[in-house]
This record gives C-alpha cells, sequence and structure tokens, in this order.
C-alpha cells in the first residue's frame, strides 16, 4: 500500500476553516488599489463599501466549478511533462534568493547572471528536479531586471517546466515574450509549460503590481498558483486555524479574480508557510507550526478539489549543518507525505534568502529518500514470500536466493552514487573523511564541467537577447 497522506484535520475542521473563509470574504470583503480588479468586480455585480468589495459565496462557488481539477504541464518543447493534481509531488528548484554561498567559502555573495545559468544547468541534469524555478536574482542588472535576465537564462539552458513569481506587469510581458521566443509557441496556454505565482498583500489586499500579473496571465491561460502569505502573529491571527482561515479566504479570492478574468483558467492552491518568531522578532521558516500548516494545506486543497503547492524543503540555517539537514528533512516530509502536488525551494536555506548548488543536490537526495517512503509497502502473496522463507529455511540466507535477485531493485533504495554515505568508519577514514557537501560540491563540478547545452536554437537566442536589452533600456530609461 502506498504510504497514506498524513493529515491534521479532521473533516469538519476542514469545513469550518472553509465556511469561515466564505464568511470573511462575503461580510468583510477585500480592498484594492488596482482599477482593473475594481472594475471587474463591479461588472459582476459586486457590492461595495467604504472601498471594500464584498463576495458572495455563490461566486466562489462558481469560480470552483469552472477551475480545472488537474493540469496538463508541458516542457518549453512541447512535451507532456507531467500531470499537476495526479498524486505523485513534482520538485522545483526555488525561488528568488539573493545570495548564493559558495562551497568551502563562510560568507555568502550576491548573487549573479551566471549563478542563474549554473543553477539551470544543474537542475537540469538532475533527476529528482522536475521544474526551475528562478533560483536567484542577478544583483549586477538593473532591480527591475533581475527577474526577466533570470528567466533567459532558465529558458536557455533547461528544458524542463518553470515556476517564476513575477512582482510587476512590464516584466510578466517581458517574461512571455522570452518564453514564446524559446519555444516557438505564440499561445502560452496551449501547452503550458509556465506557472506563474501572484500573491495579494496579506491581509486581504492586492496590489496592483499582482493585480495586473493575475489579469494577464489568466487571459493567456497560463497557471497560476495563489500564494498568500498570512504570516500568523504578523500579518494573519496567530492561531494557526485562524491564519489558515484567512490564507484559504484569499487563495479563493485569487480563484475567483482567474475566472471571472478567463473561466477555465487552471489555479493552484498555493501556501508557503513561515510564522513570525516572538521572541527574537525574525521569520521562522523552520518553525514545528510551518510543518503542521504544511500538512493542514493540503487537506483544504483537496476538500476544493484542486491541486496544491508549496515552499520547501526549507531551513533558518545559515550553513550546511546538522540544523539545515533535521529543518530540511522535516519540510520536506511535511509537504511530500500530506499530498502536495508542487514543492518550490530546493537549494535554499537562510530563511529563503541563500542558495547554494550542493544544497540542491542534498535536498534532491532527501526528495529520493521520500519519495521511496511514499511508495510504501506492497503487500500480496508474492512479496508476503511464506515459500521463499520455507525454501530457505532456519538459519538460511537469502542473500542469493532469486527471489532476492528479482526483487531488491525495486524494493531497496538505490544507494550507489549517493551523497549520504553507508561505509564503515574505517572505510569512510580511509576515502577521505569527506561530509555530504564536499561529496556534492565534487557532482556539482562534474556537470557543470560538461560543456553547456543550449536548448533553444541560435536564432531564437538571439531573439531572446533582444528582448531583454530592449527591456533593459526602455526601463532603465524610465
Amino acid at each position: 500500500m502506498e504510504f497514506p497522506k498524513i493529515e491534521v484535520l479532521k473533516n469538519e475542521e476542514v469545513l469550518d476553516i472553509h465556511n469561515s473563509a466564505l464568511r470573511i470574504l462575503d461580510e468583510l470583503g477585500f480592498k484594492t488599489d488596482s482599477s482593473d480588479i475594481a472594475e471587474l468586480m463591479r461588472r459582476n455585480g459586486v457590492d461595495e463599501t467604504d472601498g471594500a468589495l464584498h463576495i458572495p459565496p455563490r461566486m466562489v462557488e462558481k469560480a470552483l466549478d469552472s477551475t480545472p481539477k488537474s493540469i496538463k504541464l508541458y516542457t518549453p518543447s512541447g512535451t507532456l511533462s507531467r500531470t499537476i493534481g495526479d498524486g505523485v509531488p513534482l520538485i522545483f528548484t526555488g525561488h528568488q534568493a539573493v545570495f548564493v554561498l559558495d562551497h568551502g567559502v563562510s560568507e555568502p555573495r550576491a548573487g549573479r547572471k551566471k549563478d542563474t545559468r549554473n543553477f539551470t544547468r544543474l537542475a537540469n541534469a538532475v533527476e529528482e528536479i522536475d521544474g526551475i524555478a528562478v533560483q536567484v536574482y542577478p544583483q549586477e542588472v538593473p532591480g527591475h531586471s533581475a527577474i526577466v535576465h533570470a528567466m533567459e537564462s532558465m529558458l536557455t539552458y533547461s528544458d524542463k517546466p518553470m515556476f517564476f513569481a513575477p512582482e510587476h506587469g512590464n516584466a510578466f510581458e517581458a517574461i512571455c515574450d522570452l518564453a514564446k521566443a524559446a519555444s516557438g509557441s505564440s499561445d502560452l496556454g496551449e501547452r503550458p509549460f509556465l506557472i506563474a505565482q501572484p500573491s495579494p498583500l496579506s491581509p486581504l489586499f492586492w496590489v496592483e503590481g499582482s493585480s495586473r500579473c493575475i489579469i494577464e496571465a489568466a487571459k493567456k491561460g497560463i497557471p497560476l498558483a495563489i500564494l498568500p502569505m498570512p504570516v500568523p502573529g504578523m500579518a494573519g491571527p496567530v492561531t494557526l486555524a485562524g491564519a489558515l482561515t484567512l490564507q484559504h479566504a484569499e487563495t479563493l479570492l485569487g480563484f475567483v479574480i482567474t475566472q471571472l478574468v478567463n473561466p477555465g483558467t487552471p489555479v493552484i492552491y498555493g501556501a508557503a508557510w513561515v510564522t513570525f518568531d516572538m521572541a527574537g522578532g525574525g521569520i521562522d521558516i523552520g518553525s514545528p507550526e510551518k510543518y503542521l500548516l504544511s500538512v493542514a494545506t493540503p487537506q483544504l486543497a483537496r476538500f476544493l478539489g484542486l491541486p496544491c503547492m508549496a515552499a520547501g524543503p526549507d531551513t533558518n540555517s545559515h550553513i550546511l549543518d546538522i540544523q539545515n539537514g533535521v529543518e530540511k528533512a522535516l519540510s520536506a516530509a511535511a509537504d511530500m507525505l500530506s499530498g502536495t502536488d508542487i514543492i518550490v525551494n530546493t537549494g535554499m536555506f537562510s530563511n529563503a534568502m541563500t542558495v547554494s548548488l550542493e544544497q540542491v543536490l542534498i535536498d534532491a537526495e532527501i526528495v529520493s529518500m521520500l519519495r521511496r517512503v511514499r511508495r510504501g509497502i506492497e503487500v500480496n502473496e508474492e512479496s508476503i514470500a511464506v515459500d521463499v522463507i520455507k525454501r530457505v529455511g532456519i538459519k538460511g540466507e537469502f542473500l542469493t536466493d532469486p527471489h532476492t535477485l528479482s526483487h531488491f531493485k525495486q524494493e531497496l533504495w538505490d544507494t550507489r552514487g549517493r551523497l549520504f554515505q553507508r561505509d564503515k568508519a574505517d572505510k569512510w577514514i580511509a576515502s577521505g573523511a569527506r561530509e555530504a557537501a564536499d561529496r556534492a560540491h565534487e557532482r556539482v563540478e562534474e556537470i557543470l564541467s560538461k560543456p553547456p547545452r543550449e536548448f533553444p536554437g541560435s536564432d531564437q537566442l538571439s531573439e531572446m537577447e533582444k528582448i531583454v536589452a530592449e527591456f533593459d533600456k526602455k526601463h532603465t530609461l524610465e
């Protein structure tokens, strides 16, 4: 049997949260500084009181009815990659860090465009990584252009699906132009390979930049991951149930917006939980409450019958140490064993501000182990193996038995070539007593030493370079 999905909420508690979220949207409503969002609501008969727009439950129900229950996700070259919502988590790199920690160095440095190339090439070569997110913002380019430059590198050096969080409409349009050039397709919704992540400002406010992105993505049919951030005790109630209720309300609101713009737009129920450290005064991305909230979120998404995403594996640690490993393993387990469909943030640490090439590979190893856990235990006459036990007999050995030879490759996690060592201490010491990060660094160098592969053709690459140059020039002049 496949490992059962872990849960933290009873069915009636999920229903209570959902109904309470509907009350919030109806009785309190939301506000926006986007004239487009406000006009969209008014055209559809939404009541307005003192600038607050009130969403009735029937409008939410209608939006949920038209939201697809699963999403076919493609590669930029047009090959079907996976189906979001088929019950198997997709793992993406993470996601808009600003610092890079090089191996053997104690202080992180500012990310550069060459880093976006290297992270993309590495992630494209790692089997456990299903998609590429904007791993690091290049800091040597103008701030408004960072995400555009990063997406150019991603579209150049990978043919995996891609995830990004547009911060303003101009960058979003430039990214769409890049995606069209790289893929050779003028319709990004026909075989979608991009997932855009717009976020409201918690609590219950849609700013102009995110509003433009959600509207334009919905018009194009690009899948959207709605990602509220109601930090408990800071931008949301300190009680976990209250934070979940606010997050659910904001997510439902995102569904309403997308379906009013373009019914049938694919939408993902998003969550990137952190808590507020009341003792230290900072954001806590490795708290036990994060894991509880991460388990609860897929339950709310399943209640709606929709796919969901989460941020993980996460850690507060600033280096690749024991804290890093513990928090990342717990975070990844909470996401992968609860039924999350997309997990974005591999390779990140230090409160999601810093990335490391070695961390990508270590996280991929954690993912690989958890995928084996998710597969569970197959129980049937062949696997119970009564005849095998009788044949081998008392004090016999199973290592050379045909049953072992037939099943060990499928049954046991393959340890060959892994970063986490399984040798006895004397053999480990004799081979250099290397830590996992050292072995990861060797693997990184091996992958990046190979000639880079550019996936689009030369004409497409030239067009992409032109799009980026024109974007830089236009917005520098502004």
